[in-house]
């Protein structure tokens, strides 16, 4: 694994089938594709792949450390948000 945390496909699936992991490049991008909180991801030549996120190991994803914004919108249903505002507020009494 490289300092941004790429790790060759091919020694991937000759390291994962070595230690008796069924694991071909079509299960592979089919993991990559469809995982629904996109845990992974190829590099543009899908030669290599990395998890996008929860590393175990310190690696430099090369993302750039933003401040988040003063107030955060979120999407809530009017109905959902008098209950919303009122777990807020009993969690910020306590």
């Amino acid at each position: 694994m490289d300092e941004q945390g790429w790790v060759n496909v091919d020694e991937l699936l000759k390291q994962a089938n070595a230690y008796g992991h069924s694991l071909d490049q079509k299960l592979l991008n089919h993991v990559v594709e469809t995982n629904s909180k996109k845990r992974f991801a190829f590099d543009d030549s899908r030669q290599k792949i990395r998890a996008s996120q929860g590393h175990s190991v310190d690696v430099e994803l090369g993302y750039q450390a933003q401040m988040p914004p003063e107030i955060a919108k979120l999407k809530y249903a009017p109905e959902r948000t008098t209950r919303l505002l009122m777990t807020i507020v009993r969690v910020n009494d306590i």
